[in-house]
């Protein structure tokens, strides 16, 4: 366990992009293992646009999916609906997914998106969505 939370840490301060609530949540892993105990929270910031961008096109890459699925002006949609909390991307990315496939589209582009965005109880319609 030491190894994997010393290698996280390391993997984390590559670019000095390390956040306090991370560096914090990294602490507490290592006293906690050391107690016996487990951390029930993890505070992470938020995604930037250009995090949110690279997010969507490493999980679609994952998935052996052409990244271009998502179109750049739904992704920045995406983004300013989500707020760059990346719980909020995987909902409205995964909702987008279904509905793509439920309707038979080949793409999701901002228009789109923004109907899911609208149409999904916890999110309101993405400001901003052509900056």
């Amino acid at each position: 366990m030491e190894a994997r939370v010393e290698r996280l840490g390391q993997l984390l301060d590559q670019g000095g992009r390390t956040d306090e609530h991370v560096t914090y949540y990294l602490e507490a892993i290592h006293a906690s293992h050391r107690t016996g105990g487990s951390p029930t929270r993890i505070l992470l910031r938020p995604f930037s646009l250009e995090d949110t961008r690279n997010y969507v096109t490493y999980q679609l890459q994952r998935a052996e999916v052409d990244a271009k699925l998502f179109s750049e002006d739904a992704v920045r949609r995406l983004f300013h609906a989500s707020q760059g909390r990346p719980r909020s991307i995987n909902q409205l990315s995964t909702q987008a997914l279904i509905q793509c496939a439920v309707l038979g589209r080949d793409a999701i582009d901002g228009d789109f998106m923004n109907q899911l965005i609208a149409a999904h109880p916890l999110y309101q319609p993405a400001q901003g969505g052509r900056s």
